[in-house]
Order: C-alpha cells, then structure tokens, then sequence
C-alpha cells in the first residue's frame, strides 16, 4: 500500500511481540515509519496494532501443503538467490504501485506456474535466479 500512496517516509522502525495463548496467539507491534524532512529525520506515522489469532481445526490446509511440496525447493533456492544479491552490498529493489517489489508478482507467478505444471522446477529457479539478479540493476546505475 506503501507504493501506492507516494508516502512521505522511506524508512520503517518496528517493535513485535508474540505472546502464546491456549487457543492462538496475540501479535503486537509498534511501528514508526520515517523519513526526511528538512534534512532531518521524522517519525510520520507512529502506529501501535494488536492483533489476535485463534486456532482454528477445521481448516482443510490440504492446498496449502500440496503448494508447498510442489514449491519448497523453489522457494529455497529464491531464497538464496536473495542472500547471494544482498551478500554483495546494497541493493535497491524498486517497488511498483499494487505490487510492491518488482520481482515479487514475477516470483509468485513462477511458483504458481509450477503448480500447475506450466514449467518445470529448474526452469522457475532459474528465471527466478535472473530476475533477482537484475531486480534494481537500472537504479543502482543511475545512483550518483
């Protein structure tokens, strides 16, 4: 939502708790999102958000454990393919209004499409693997 709206802020601080319930789970967070103005650094937004979770066994996670034995391995190697980008210094991922990250609608569609059996595992991991790769590459160039 971020990308959608031009916020002020570029930077995130964030504070999270996770306490244990008998039935789920209760989630806080303090957030404050900052940026510059005027040359100094500014909290615009300081939120404060709980929420809670609650067990819930009639879910049928069926789907949910065939996606992730059809994708575990692809999303090992995405990972890597991350650490690897990131080891190097920084990098600048541009993001895309309803998106987010540039790569993040091309790395879900890869998995989905191994889902369905429209390209083979190695075929994905190494799209995956070019597209991260290139993911920023014009931004960092055109950096001073």
């Amino acid at each position: 939502r971020d990308a959608t709206r031009k916020p002020p802020y570029d930077r995130y601080y964030g504070l999270n708790r996770h306490a244990l319930t008998p039935m789920g789970w209760v989630h806080e967070q303090h957030n404050q999102k900052l940026g510059l103005r005027g040359g100094k650094l500014v909290i615009f937004v300081d939120e404060d958000v709980t929420n809670s979770y609650t067990r819930d066994d009639a879910f049928n996670v069926a789907a949910a454990d065939d996606y992730w034995a059809k994708t575990a391995a692809y999303w090992a190697e995405v990972r890597k393919a991350w650490d690897s980008k990131l080891s190097k210094g920084p990098a600048v991922i541009p993001e895309e209004a309803e998106n987010g990250s540039v790569t993040g609608a091309k790395l879900m569609g890869l998995a989905d499409d191994i889902v369905s059996g429209k390209i083979a595992p190695t075929v994905a991991i190494d799209t995956a693997r070019i597209t991260i790769t290139a993911a920023g590459q014009d931004a960092l160039a055109s950096r001073p």
